[in-house]
C-alpha cells in the first residue's frame, strides 16, 4: 500500500498491534437442556485461541483510524517457532486485505 517505516517525530500514521491468547472450551456437541451428546464420546473439546489486532492511529491525536483483526485456533504454534512466524505472517496479510484504499 505504500507505507514505509520511518524513524521521524513525526510520522503520517502509528501502527500499534496486540495479541491474545486464550484456552478456549467448545462443548456445542452437548445440549445442556438434557446433557444428550451428539456422539458416543461427548467430551468437550478444548484448544489454544489466538488474537491479532492491527491498529492505525493518527499520531497528534491518538485518535483510532482503523482496526483489523484476526482470529482462530493457535494449536501447537507455541512450540514451533517458524509455524508461529508463518501464522502471524498469513494472519497480518488477511488483515490488511481488508484496509479501506481510501485510508
Amino acid at each position: 500500500r505504500g507505507f514505509e517505516k520511518t524513524s521521524s517525530q513525526r510520522p503520517d500514521l502509528l501502527v500499534h498491534y496486540h495479541a491474545n491468547m486464550s484456552q478456549e472450551i467448545d462443548i456445542r456437541q452437548l445440549d445442556s437442556a438434557t446433557n444428550y451428546c451428539a456422539t458416543y464420546d461427548c467430551r468437550p473439546f478444548i484448544y489454544d485461541k489466538g488474537t491479532l489486532f492491527v491498529d492505525f492511529v493518527e499520531p497528534a491525536t491518538g485518535t483510532l483510524i482503523w482496526r483489523g483483526w484476526a482470529e482462530g485456533s493457535i494449536e501447537g504454534v507455541i512450540d514451533n517457532q517458524t509455524w508461529m512466524e508463518s501464522r502471524i505472517d498469513e494472519a497480518v496479510a488477511k488483515i490488511l486485505e481488508r484496509l479501506p484504499r481510501n485510508l
